[in-house]
């Protein structure tokens, strides 16, 4: 703005200041004055600056016309401008007031909305409170009929009480009479309570006593059966330990040992129910579990060919395995490691490298004992180990013939010997040895001599049968002779 108008003044001055600023810078040349020239010219120069003083005086109207014009201007100017400013001023002004008048009705309607709000509170809160103290009322009113009710229970409970305490008062009298009435059956009884228990425990004491002088008595029968068995007199160790069951039923040891020896005797059927009573008093005696399980091969071994016999064999097999499992260097009563008959199973059952496995575990059990050997001796006939074979039965010979020096009714002793001598192609050596076989073989079974002519057949069998071992033919011939005449005698004594 202020701009504008320095332009405008400058503009107004040019205007009226350029023209007189002309006319002095082109004065007219004159002429070479005279007197009367000069006196002209000095007319005319005062004439000029009368003019020229009243040019300036024109001027300096105009200029201050053109002051006022401009004064005026500027005025008008400043009162667009201040009319302008108070036109928006007013504008904002109303705007303003438009806001305070919105925001005053806002006010109002939020106030109008509050009070509504607190005035419905006051309400609500004056009914809640009406509502409370009728309850209160109604509290006071039940607290009131309550206390009332207190009481009459209170002077019943009181009365209830008194009767109670007459009631048991005279219980008690009563009691105290009964008791003082009563007392003296009552110690009556009791003494003879006491005296039938005394009677009892004497009775108990007595059995007790018994039972423990027959037990003492049938353990002490044990080693006499067992010097009887090691003797070679089956027939009397049967006697003895049958002696100690009768003293003592239940007495597992005895179950296995009479059950063993039946075993030996050839009483299957007897010793698997001697030695299953033996598991029902000791589920844990492994001696017994392992000679119950030699028994059912046994009794397989005499079954026909079929499922039956397969599962009674499995099922001594198992027995077997669970014994030697729990107590792997377990003996029988023989002395020889239970392992030996796992074998024996196993090579029935046609499980040949489990049979050598078996056998290889008895022999380091038993490694002074010559039946596991001469047993994996014929498995490694089968096996196609000839030399082997022959080997093993050179130990077979050594071992089998320091056990019969040792004990000369060791029929198991003179049973491997000769088997060695036979499989070696001694056959006079063997003579000699099959007659000591025959004199300590058991006389009431033929079991151990059948038992030898199935072993002789496997080892006929393994050396290629009766054209290349015919010696060993013969021998079987033998000893199927001796079991006949066994029979005719033990006919004859029956007769």
């Amino acid at each position: 703005m202020r701009r504008l108008i320095i332009l405008a003044l400058l503009l107004i001055f040019a205007a009226f200041a350029l023209p007189v600023l002309a006319q002095e810078a082109t004065p007219e040349p004159s002429p070479t004055p005279d007197l009367d020239d000069l006196a002209y010219l000095v007319l005319d120069t005062a004439q000029a600056a009368s003019d020229r003083a009243s040019d300036l005086i024109n001027l300096f109207e105009l200029v201050g016309g053109a002051l006022t014009v401009i004064l005026l201007m500027l005025g008008a100017i400043g009162i667009v401008v201040g009319l302008n400013r108070l036109n928006s001023v007013q504008g904002d002004l109303e705007a303003s007031r438009e806001k305070v008048n919105d925001a005053i009705r806002d006010s109002q309607v939020k106030v109008d909305s509050a009070l509504e709000a607190a005035r419905k509170d006051v309400d609500k809160a004056r009914e809640d409170t009406q509502k409370a103290l009728l309850d209160v009322q109604i509290a006071l009113r039940q607290m009131d009929q309550a206390r009332s009710g207190v009481e009459a229970t209170e002077q019943q409970l009181r009365a209830s009480l008194n009767a109670t305490e007459q009631e048991l008062k005279a219980r008690i009298e009563a009691a105290e009479n009964q008791v003082s009435s009563g007392f003296t059956q009552a110690q009556t009884l009791l003494d003879q309570a006491i005296h039938d228990r005394q009677a009892e425990m004497q009775q108990l004491e007595d059995t007790l006593r018994e039972r423990i002088t027959r037990s003492s008595l049938a353990l002490s029968l044990l080693p006499l059966g067992e010097r009887q068995y090691i003797a070679g007199d089956r027939d009397g160790a049967e006697e003895t330990y049958e002696a100690a069951l009768k003293l003592d039923p239940e007495n597992p040891v005895t179950l296995y040992r009479l059950g063993y020896v039946e075993i030996k005797r050839g009483k299957i059927g007897e010793a698997i129910e001697h030695l299953e009573e033996a598991l029902r008093f000791m589920p844990h005696l492994d001696h017994a579990k392992a000679a119950l399980g030699f028994a059912y091969r046994r009794q397989a071994e005499a079954m026909p060919e079929g499922d039956a016999r397969d599962r009674k064999m499995l099922d001594g097999q198992t027995l077997l395995r669970e014994a030697l499992m729990n107590t792997p260097n377990l003996v029988d009563d023989d002395g020889e490691s239970w392992w030996g008959s796992l074998g024996g199973l196993h090579r029935r059952l046609d499980q040949p490298k489990q049979a050598i496995e078996a056998y290889q575990r008895a022999a380091a059990v038993t490694p002074h004992s010559s039946y596991p050997f001469g047993q994996l001796a014929l498995l490694l006939m089968v096996e196609k180990r000839r030399d082997e074979m022959l080997q093993t039965y050179k130990r077979i010979e050594k071992l089998a013939r320091s056990e019969t020096l040792a004990n000369l009714e060791n029929y198991y002793g003179f049973s491997d010997l000769l088997t060695a001598q036979l499989a070696q192609g001694k056959v006079s050596e063997a003579n000699e040895t099959l007659e000591d076989l025959f004199n300590t073989a058991p006389k009431e079974t033929d079991e151990p001599l059948e038992s030898q002519i199935i072993t002789l057949n496997r080892l006929l069998d393994a050396l290629g049968g009766a054209g290349e071992a015919p010696h060993i033919a013969d021998f079987i011939q033998k000893i199927r002779e001796e079991i006949e005449r066994r029979v005719q005698k033990r006919n004859a004594w029956a007769q």
